[in-house]
């Protein structure tokens, strides 16, 4: 049986002992805000199991054609369907049912998720590979993690310190280290020309920011900030969630890593996930990893009729450019 909430406390009562990040109602509301959706919590059960599905729900209204229409997402940047326990075949189906008719009532145009590298189940049907993600496993301590990264790493990250980078890490960050950690993001966006897909405005990123997963962790040369990160707590690891950093910053992203490192040790974290990127960022990143996890898109066209008619209406190759071809809406 399928269930579809928009209240937080029925969907904290029903979604079972899952403590994480991404399947808080804080964190999709959040994000629901960012996209002018709204949060829909789905929770499956059956005589043996629960599934928690949080979505963001987009009206499609702004667009020609798309009056009472909808697409759903994953909140960013990870999500997914999550079992209690291990489902059977029989529960996996079951579920995709359910979940299918429901999106079908919905009027739902389209579905895109990022499933969660590391505690993902893939379980949906759709779920496509999309590369690996780099992980720092602190299973053996952080010394241990320390001598796996590359000789490149290590000697960078000696010349930083040398340099006098000193890196920390603050679970309340002041107003002024809000503000650089901000102004440093938007700058290196900017010069690195990244997509409007990671372009977030300014009360989105303050408000997670102040969310208590959240830890802010710095780097200072010659008394600036010159490199911030949101490190963010999933479950029984950390995220490496959110970058910035100044033009002028030697060396800074090899610290900032390692102070991540030695945060998610101090919380008595299993794992650092430092994602993936482009060729060139995920390959700094493996200099740092000792383990790599698969990592899964869905992306799905629910109702392919009004998906062809949808982007038809707008000019749009729906084979083209990002999923759905009309993303992000107008406005």
């Amino acid at each position: 049986m399928l269930h579809a909430t928009t209240d937080a406390n029925e969907w904290n009562a029903l979604k079972g002992d899952i403590d994480d990040v991404y399947w808080s109602w804080e964190h999709l509301a959040r994000w629901a805000s960012v996209e002018g959706g709204r949060p829909v919590g789905l929770v499956w059960t059956s005589p043996s199991n629960r599934c928690a599905l949080p979505l963001i729900q987009i009206p499609l209204d702004a667009l020609p054609g798309g009056e009472g229409l909808s697409d759903v997402r994953s909140a960013y940047d990870f999500g997914g369907p999550r079992f209690g326990t291990a489902p059977s075949p029989e529960e996996i189906l079951a579920f995709r049912a359910d979940y299918t008719s429901w999106l079908t009532e919905e009027r739902v145009v389209t579905e895109f998720m990022r499933l969660h590298p590391v505690v993902h189940q893939v379980t949906h049907p759709f779920a496509e590979q999309h590369g690996q993600h780099h992980i720092i496993d602190l299973s053996d301590g952080l010394e241990a993690a320390r001598a796996g990264y590359s000789r490149s790493f290590r000697r960078n990250l000696r010349k930083g310190l040398r340099s006098g980078l000193r890196g920390f890490f603050v679970a309340d960050p002041t107003p002024e280290q809000a503000e650089r950690f901000i102004a440093l993001y938007n700058g290196t966006m900017e010069r690195v020309g990244a997509s409007v897909l990671y372009q977030f405005a300014d009360a989105a990123l303050n408000g997670l920011l102040r969310a208590p997963e959240t830890h802010l962790v710095l780097v200072e040369w010659e008394g600036e900030i010159v490199a911030a990160s949101i490190a963010l707590r999933s479950g029984p690891g950390l995220m490496y969630h959110l970058t910035g950093s100044a033009a002028r910053s030697p060396n800074a992203g090899e610290l900032i890593i390692d102070t991540t490192a030695e945060l998610a040790a101090r919380l008595g974290c299993d794992w650092v996930h430092l994602g993936g990127g482009a060729p060139s960022l995920s390959e700094f990143k493996a200099r740092a990893a000792n383990a790599q996890v698969p990592y899964f898109i869905v992306k799905r066209v629910v109702q392919p009729d009004a998906y062809q008619r949808l982007c038809a209406a707008l000019g749009l190759d729906s084979a083209q450019g990002g999923f759905p071809a009309y993303y992000p809406l107008p406005g």
